[in-house]
């Protein structure tokens, strides 16, 4: 079964801000990688029953550099 298209576009964005706030120097560009785990939080939130906090607590405890989770 294919996962919906808006899965995996948040799950992008999220890796992308997961990564960049990694790395990031200049407080401007935190702001925007902040920006973009906020809007993948919400693409989230909006497509499954889970509300946005718990998403976020979830994103926050996956710090550092965005890498595939074997099971």
């Amino acid at each position: 079964m294919s996962e919906p298209t808006w899965l995996v576009w948040a799950r992008d964005i999220q890796a992308i801000a997961q990564t960049g706030l990694t790395y990031v120097r200049d407080p401007f560009d935190k702001e925007r990688y902040q920006a973009l785990a906020a809007l993948a939080a919400q693409m989230l939130a909006n497509g499954c029953t889970t509300d946005i906090a718990t998403i976020q607590n979830l994103f926050d405890q996956q710090p550092g550099y965005a890498t595939p989770k074997l099971e």
